[in-house]
Formats: C-alpha cells, sequence, structure tokens
C-alpha cells in the first residue's frame, strides 16, 4: 500500500500483486531448501560421526542411534518434505491475510464522505491486526464474498491445510479430528498436478519423461486433479514428486485469488482536522 500525504488529502493505492508475493517468496525458498536437502541426502554413503562444522563439546543422547543409512534418509525425506508443507501453508496464510487487509480496505472507500486521516489510519491497524488472528478457513471464508468471481481451488488448499494439520498436531496419525469425508470415513485430500499434452488421432497422449514421438507434435500444458485418501490410524507420508504438485496447487490458487480481487486505482479521503 502507497501513501501520499498533501495538506488535504490523502491517497491509498491497493496493488493486488501485492497480496502474492508473501507465497511466490516461501514457495521458493522452501522449494530449494528441499530440493538441496535430498540431493545431499541421496549422495550419502555412511553416516557421518559428527559434525566437523560446529564446536559441540556435548550433546544430548536420546534413547539408541540409528545407524542404519537408508532409514536416516527415508526420515530425513519425510521431515524435509513435512516441513515444506508447513511452510507453503504458512504462505498461502500470509497472502490470505494480505486479500483481507486488500478487501478490507477496498470497502473503506467513499468518495462522498469526509474521513479524519487520525480514523483511516486507526482502522487500518485494526483490520491487519484482526486479519493476523484469525486461522486460516476463516480468512478465506471472510475474503471469498467480496471477490469478482467464486475461487476455483479453494477445496483443494483446505484439504491441504487439514493434512498441515494433522501432521502438526497429530504427528501425522490420522484421527477422528482430520476426516474431511464423513460418507466413507476418510481424510480425501486433493491437488493439482501439471501435465505436458499433445493431440493424436483426438486422443489426448500425455508427454512424460523418456516418451519419443516420431513426427512434430504442438504440446499443451493442462492442469489434472488429483486426490488420495487415508483412512483412521493410517500415517500420512508424501514423496517429492507429490509435494511439487502440492507447490503447484498454492501457486494456481494465489493467482486466482489476485486476478479476482475487486479492482480500483485509488481510494482518497479528505481530511476534515
Amino acid at each position: 500500500m502507497e501513501t501520499k500525504n498533501s495538506k488535504f488529502k490523502l491517497i491509498i493505492t491497493l496493488h493486488p500483486n501485492g497480496v502474492i508475493r508473501p507465497i511466490l517468496k516461501l514457495m521458493k525458498d522452501c522449494s530449494e531448501t528441499i530440493s538441496f536437502g535430498l540431493k545431499l541426502s541421496e549422495a550419502a554413503e555412511t553416516l557421518p560421526e559428527q559434525l566437523t562444522s560446529e564446536d559441540i563439546f556435548m550433546k544430548i543422547q536420546f534413547g539408541e542411534s540409528d545407524n542404519d543409512i537408508e532409514s536416516q534418509k527415508m526420515k530425513y525425506k519425510n521431515w524435509l518434505i513435512t516441513k515444506g508443507l508447513e511452510d507453503l501453508i504458512k504462505g498461502i496464510n500470509l497472502s490470505l491475510v494480505e486479500a483481507f487487509f486488500f478487501v478490507s480496505v477496498y470497502h473503506l472507500r467513499n468518495k462522498n464522505e469526509l474521513i479524519n486521516f487520525k480514523e483511516i489510519e486507526s482502522k487500518l491497524t485494526r483490520i491487519r491486526a484482526t486479519a493476523n488472528k484469525k486461522p486460516f478457513p476463516d480468512l478465506l471464508s471472510k475474503i471469498t464474498p467480496h471477490l469478482l468471481e467464486p475461487l476455483k481451488y479453494e477445496k483443494e488448499i483446505l484439504t491441504l491445510n487439514r493434512v498441515r494439520r494433522c501432521l502438526v498436531h497429530r504427528n501425522g496419525i490420522v484421527s477422528k479430528e482430520d476426516i474431511n469425508d464423513t460418507e466413507t470415513n476418510v481424510l480425501r485430500i486433493q491437488w493439482l498436478r501439471l501435465k505436458l499434452v499433445y493431440e493424436d488421432e483426438n486422443n489426448e497422449v500425455e508427454i512424460i519423461r523418456g516418451h519419443i514421438t516420431k513426427k512434430n507434435v504442438m504440446a499443451n500444458i493442462k492442469t489434472e486433479s488429483m486426490q488420495q485418501i487415508f483412512k483412521l490410524g493410517d500415517k500420512i507420508s508424501f514423496n517429492y514428486r507429490q509435494f511439487n504438485e502440492f507447490l503447484t496447487t498454492g501457486y494456481w490458487f494465489a493467482m486466482d485469488l489476485v486476478r479476482k480481487l475487486p479492482r480500483i486505482e485509488e481510494i482518497t479521503a479528505t481530511n476534515t482536522g
């Protein structure tokens, strides 16, 4: 938000792209960190006895050490992907906070009414404080009525947030609190993946690694809806490919959100003293 002060007017300019900035930053950081960590993990052939880059004279050991390299790799991989999903949801939440602030300020505009500058400043502070306190689903429910059109990927984002809650609060073990499909009593997760396809005699052919075509084709990128179910007591686990698809889902959701925010060039208030 930018402000320009003159003797009599306060001009507030709303930037829709500011809403997507938090999620893009977190997506970039967590994607690079996870990729780096997994590459190092795959290259490791033995467990190092100790850290050589840190000066640690004493440390506490919790139980027997697991010296199996493959077991440690799997634990590390699962831990990394869990943290990546947490960061993805954190980024989406930060973007929703910005969207809540955006639509709230948008509805403050009233060009036919004189508004005191201090009153506006107080209102903006309260709006920001309210947004920061609201949980993920509440933010979404408050934002969607003010958008130009319904969001496309709200269901996918809500299920990924449900997974995040299960991972953080129940160590990934599905309990009754996590169930979102009451008919089959399961946790049903939905997300998007990108695929590269072309038409061949009216049939859609997906291009995958190692795919060879004998003629020139025109390829297009499409999204495909994916889902996975977990039953009560199941342990939630994902692979790196799925995590990248979660990132794709977060990106498409954020882009759709920005496109559907209300549009206004600026809001002008006149000082009353």
